[in-house]
């Protein structure tokens, strides 16, 4: 079986799936930890349906690898042994981006008709102000999840990797944000289930209920992603407890800095040049 293998994954440690066994030397159709199917090995080119978007159709593949990146990742697991084309996962990178937009969008236009009456007031008195707030809101919000997701696959890689493992890294880091495309769905879901618990905010357990629920619709599919990188990392490089959660550690303080300089420097530094433009005029 190991014969089916490229020459430089065959020197590389490839781990189960499904419960992380380090499958090299692994003679057998079976991994001999948890019984998971190693027929993957045998086959050489990647299965990723969005690298086969041409054959099957764009949305349908696209659709299908978010589909793999929230229900089934120990498809991504099995990935680990064929080639990684990091455009194509770029490319899918790039339609993630644009759904996380059409999440922004929907939700602004209901906080706009829908949200609180300061608000609402704020856009109607002010039209031009509240929509190039609006915009910056929109490029900063964008800019930073463009970011955090490509920071997910850069701390997982290590320069001591081969170069394939590396891509792996960072193609899996880009196929992982996946899970966010449901962010068009439920973040509408979440401003409903506040909207609900606003209602009923006389009745404690109710008003209670739905802002639970609508905490959980907005972090859901962030904490798939999360989840998803966790599983790459496992899967790319056994650690030990204390170097995943050193690794946890460093992605807590990027996103944190990245939150900082993208979600609160960067607006101050657009308003106030904003500023400055409009007092000249």
């Amino acid at each position: 079986m190991r014969s089916d293998l490229s020459p430089e994954s065959s020197v590389l440690d490839i781990f189960c799936p499904k419960c992380i066994y380090n499958l090299r030397g692994i003679e057998s159709e079976r991994c001999p930890e948890c019984g998971y199917s190693l027929a993957f090995l045998k086959i050489a080119e990647s299965q990723i349906p969005w690298v086969h978007r041409k054959e099957i159709g764009r949305f349908r593949a696209y659709w299908q690898t978010v589909w793999w990146a929230t229900f089934h990742r120990l498809k991504f697991g099995e990935e680990l042994t064929r080639p990684m084309s990091l455009p194509d996962a770029r490319r899918f990178h790039y339609v993630t981006l644009c759904h996380f937009y059409l999440a922004i969008v929907p939700l602004t236009v209901l906080l706009a008709i829908a949200g609180p009456r300061n608000l609402q007031r704020a856009f109607q008195d002010h039209t031009t102000f509240a929509v190039c707030v609006v915009l910056v809101v929109h490029f900063c919000a964008m800019m930073f999840f463009a970011v955090v997701t490509r920071i997910g696959g850069d701390t997982i890689r290590s320069k001591n990797m081969p170069v394939s493992r590396q891509a792996h890294c960072v193609g899996l880091g880009y196929y992982a944000a996946g899970a966010c495309a449901w962010l068009p769905l439920s973040w509408p879901l979440m401003f409903l289930a506040f909207r609900l618990a606003l209602a009923y905010e006389r009745v404690w357990y109710l008003a209670t209920a739905f802002a639970v629920l609508g905490f959980v619709f907005s972090m859901l599919p962030v904490l798939l992603w999360l989840y998803d990188l966790m599983y790459v990392e496992r899967r790319v490089l056994y650690r030990s407890s204390a170097e995943q959660a050193k690794a946890g550690f460093k992605q807590l303080l990027l996103l944190g800095f990245a939150g900082l300089v993208i979600l609160f420097i960067l607006p101050l530094v657009i308003a106030y040049i904003g500023l400055i433009f409009f007092s000249l005029m």
